[in-house]
């Protein structure tokens, strides 16, 4: 084999080994993340979506996607007015954000920070106006996984 081919092969194996490696550290990373957060709810989609049903409120847990570590948790009322959405982080900080209806029955996605204030400013009064649901929905979440 002349050197030049004996390069390529080194450099392929090498390419597969390190695809191997991050397939079994985002497995591994993932199912230790998200298995804490779906147990004792019923499986949707095998190893992807759970969701549980309790007190008025449905609960849900959504794994990432393959070689993603973006997944989600989702408390939401009953009538699916109101939902929390959180993206719990592996590198950095979590990610809320919220689906509010409004007056005129028009669905809004708002995020918002760990203070539960809303990033962009346009939906401060929206905010304000479902307080006491957005508290309710945290505290939800808090009770369901801990540490959110």
């Amino acid at each position: 084999m002349n050197k030049k081919r004996k390069l390529i092969m080194i450099i392929i194996s090498t390419c597969i080994v390190l695809f191997a490696l991050y397939n079994l550290s985002w497995l591994y990373l993932t199912r230790t993340k998200y298995n804490q957060f779906s147990n004792d709810m019923q499986e949707i989609m095998a190893n992807r979506t759970y969701v549980k049903q309790e007190d008025g409120y449905l609960y849900n847990v959504k794994y990432p996607d393959y070689l993603s570590f973006t997944g989600n948790l989702g408390v939401a009322t009953d009538d699916e007015k109101h939902a929390l959405l959180i993206w719990p982080s592996f590198f950095g900080k979590t990610e809320y954000g919220l689906q509010l209806v409004d007056e005129k029955n028009e669905m809004h996605s708002v995020m918002i920070n760990i203070d539960r204030q809303a990033i962009n400013e346009e939906y401060r009064d929206l905010i304000e106006h479902n307080k006491e649901t957005i508290n309710i929905l945290f505290n939800k979440a808090a009770k369901m996984w801990k540490d959110i």
